[in-house]
């Protein structure tokens, strides 16, 4: 049998990025016999072979290859890949052609070639050649001549390096905006830092001050000897004796009487004086009659002193000034220290400053209450170390109450306009507040309360047991949770809120991408603005979200959820149990499927345990073993089905659910049959080389079916198999009916025939017995 062999496609490339050229050749062709018709599902042999210089120049490769034609006649196959016969396909120097590729085959499997062709290679394996560019540098003469000759080795490596595109597809994002509070500076969009503490101008705060005055020059001069020779005789000591205060080099002051108020402490009192109720005289001078009112009524027995004896009225008087417990004169009198006291503020006021409650609790009873004043800055700490007390701290304008076991209330432990009370909490923040047990405050403004919690960060709210809370405005609350992202929140129990702006809740779970949020118990949300919730989730991609138990959104946009539920394609979902979207864009619903890296495509199934995968790109993939039924009205009495274990979709067909019937002209429908432009089209957006089909077009179908009389089936731009089916049933019918005519006249021909072979009998019969009679005369 002669056959050929048709070869009508070769060699297309798959190109990698920066021209990385793989070292083989697509290769596809469809095999005819001699009688032009199609070699089909078929295994065959071939050998292809590369000439150099001419049709029948030398072989520099050759290889064989068994590949298996389809229904369509077509093999495929890349060249560098068979069988190796000669040479080597990587080796070969394309730049030393022109070359030819020759096929033979063998359509039995065998190394019988009987056909053969011969056809050059014009450009598409010259692609390989090209990749030779890469070794050329600026030394290379050719390189040299041409208008490329000043692009040196640095511009090309630049170029290859540049970013062509915004990777994350925006160019402002990066850009980032500078505030500062307080002693932080902030970026917009996450981070921190904190400025060394300001001076306060406290001589105090300053570092390596000189604490010797050997560290000053003296240049204002200083006594070397004592000018009366004594250097104790000015000291003296003050005693006092009831009344009367000395000096002990001579000289004394009296201190006036004190009246204490009462009645039996006066003196010189009337022994007759009268106690009783009557309107008596009571013995005050204000309540005599008739008492002279000026000094005429009076003798001067005494005589009186019309001018100063010193020449001075003002010398002789003195004022008194007191500090403290020390008494001085003015005019260079001496002073002296009171003694302590003998009497007390209800048993409880002693020395001045201290009040001593050795009598009950002290009480400041008043309708307006009562006022501590101070001056911030200046003065010192009322007292330091461990105790039990209330302290009001003007210095740094700070309250304290409770106790303390160690320096937690010592001046270093305390910021300005900071408040604590309980048991062992520290609020060294400015502004900051800690109450309750071993809490810490500080950040600046910050507030920290419950048992050991901590709020570092300036702004931040920390409050229950062991939370802390370290990035700026963060909140921590509940048991051992951190909240340490700027703007975050951590809550419940041991989870961590660690990216920016950032929400964690539940128990143990993780938000450390920024913006991110994760809820619900062991659920991680590390990608950007990521959500994940429910039990064991994870949200890794940017913007993924995971919910359920044990779901993965690892993809950039992806959605995992249900359970044990993987989305790892950008802008991939899985829903239900065990389904995998790893494919870019693809959807895997269900139970047990996956889009098997195939981007833009969906796949859903039912429970059955083997997983179903997708195989192809941008597909559509469904698998349930009780079959598909698709409704197209709403009373579900219209549509499709294909059922349990069916291969085709069957039309719901039901009589019962059929009405206006109406016979069909079956010779109409024959006739209009014949009058279809029926052959072999393509659809004007495929390939005519790949996808070709059989059948009518839907104008005419419409055309001659469309209207039964009654109304109108189907449109001019679709056909439906249903009523196509119909049309060829009519056809049919018609078509029996027509046989069934044939039939009836074919037997009646044949009677006819029957009938007139036996006259043709009865005929020869009577002509030789006319022949006998005639030969007998």
């Amino acid at each position: 049998m002669n056959q050929n062999i048709i070869l009508f496609v070769l060699l297309l490339f798959s190109f990698r990025i920066f021209a990385e050229v793989p070292e083989k050749v697509s290769f596809q062709a469809i095999v005819r016999d001699g009688q032009n018709n199609l070699v089909t599902i078929r295994s065959i042999e071939m050998k292809i072979s590369i000439l150099q210089g001419s049709s029948n120049g030398n072989v520099v490769y050759a290889e064989t290859q068994t590949p298996t034609t389809n229904i369509n006649g077509l093999v495929s196959f890349e060249i560098g890949t068979g069988v190796l016969v000669l040479g080597n396909f990587e080796s070969i120097n394309w730049s030393n052609g022109p070359y030819f590729i020759k096929t033979e085959t063998d359509t039995d499997g065998g190394n019988k070639y009987t056909i053969s062709g011969t056809s050059q290679l014009i450009s598409v394996p010259y692609a390989i050649h090209a990749k030779t560019v890469d070794n050329i540098t600026e030394t290379d003469p050719g390189f040299k001549s041409s208008v490329a000759g000043s692009i040196t080795a640095a511009n090309v490596n630049d170029w290859n390096n540049k970013l062509s595109n915004e990777i994350d597809g925006s160019t402002t994002n990066e850009i980032q905006a500078l505030s500062i509070r307080h002693d932080t500076i902030f970026l917009s969009q996450g981070g921190f830092a904190k400025l060394p503490p300001r001076f306060d101008g406290n001589y105090n705060s300053l570092t390596n001050a000189p604490v010797k005055l050997s560290a000053f020059s003296n240049d204002v001069g200083y006594l070397t000897t004592e000018v009366d020779g004594s250097i104790t005789n000015e000291i003296q000591t003050l005693r006092i004796g009831h009344d009367t205060i000395f000096l002990s080099n001579g000289g004394f002051v009296k201190l006036p009487p004190g009246f204490d108020g009462k009645f039996t402490s006066l003196t010189s009192v009337p022994v007759n004086l009268d106690i009783d109720s009557t309107n008596d005289f009571d013995g005050q001078y204000s309540s005599l009659s008739g008492k002279p009112t000026r000094l005429s009524a009076f003798s001067n027995d005494v005589g009186y002193l019309t001018a100063e004896v010193d020449g001075s009225i003002t010398n002789e008087i003195q004022s008194l000034s007191i500090a403290g417990t020390v008494i001085s004169l003015s005019n260079g009198g001496s002073s002296v220290t009171l003694p302590a006291s003998t009497l007390s503020l209800d048993g409880a006021y002693d020395n001045g400053r201290t009040i001593t409650a050795d009598a009950g609790a002290v009480t400041v009873a008043g309708t307006d209450g009562f006022v501590s004043t101070g001056a911030t800055g200046i003065g010192a700490i009322p007292t330091t170390g461990a105790g039990t007390r209330m302290m009001w701290y003007p210095r740094r304008a700070a309250f304290r109450a409770g106790g303390i076991n160690g320096v937690q209330w010592d001046d270093a432990n305390i910021g300005d306009y900071s408040f604590a009370s309980g048991n062992n909490n520290i609020a060294n923040g400015a502004y900051s507040t800690a109450f309750g047990l071993i809490n810490t405050a500080s950040g600046f403004g910050s507030t920290s309360f419950g048992n050991s919690t901590t709020a570092s960060g300036d702004g931040s709210v920390s409050m229950g047991e062991g939370s802390l809370a370290s990035g700026a405005n963060s909140t921590a609350m509940g048991f051992r949770t951190l909240a340490s992202g700027i703007v975050s929140t951590a809550m419940g129990q041991g989870t961590t809120a660690s990216g920016a702006y950032s929400v964690a809740m539940g128990n143990v779970t993780v938000a450390s991408g920024p913006g991110s949020t994760s809820l619900g118990d062991d659920t991680d949300a590390t990608g950007a603005t990521s959500i994940a919730t429910g039990f064991r989730t994870l949200a890794s991609g940017i913007v993924s979200t995971a919910m359920g138990q044990t779901t993965t959104a690892g993809g950039s946009y992806s959605t995992a959820m249900g359970i044990n539920t993987t989305a790892n394609g950008t802008a991939s979902t899985a829903m239900g149990f065990g389904t995998t979207a790893d494919g870019d864009y693809s959807t895997a619903m269900g139970v047990n499927v996956s889009t098997n890296h195939k981007t833009g495509s969906f796949i859903i199934g039912d429970t059955s345990p083997t997983t179903a995968n997708c195989d192809v790109n941008n597909q559509v993939m469904m698998r349930f073993n009780g079959g598909y039924k698709l409704y197209s009205n709403g009373a579900c009495t219209i549509g499709t089905e294909l059922v349990s274990g069916g291969n085709a979709w069957a039309a719901i067909s039901d009589s019962t659910k059929k009405e206006n019937f109406i016979p069909a002209d079956g010779d109409y429908f024959l006739t209009s049959l014949s009058k279809l432009k029926l052959g072999s089209w393509n659809y004007k957006s495929q390939n005519p080389k790949d996808f070709r089909h059989y059948g009518p077009m839907a104008q005419e179908i419409f055309h001659y079916f469309g209207n039964d009389g009654m109304g109108k089936i189907g449109c001019d731009t679709l056909l439906n198999s249903s009523d196509m089916d119909g049309i060829m049933m009519i056809c049919l019918k018609a078509l029996e009916e027509r046989t069934n005519q044939l039939q009836n006249k074919t037997r009646e021909l044949e009677k006819a025939n029957q009938r007139l072979e036996e006259l043709e009998k009865r005929v020869a019969d009577i002509e030789n017995r006319i022949k006998n009679i005639v030969v007998e005369k």
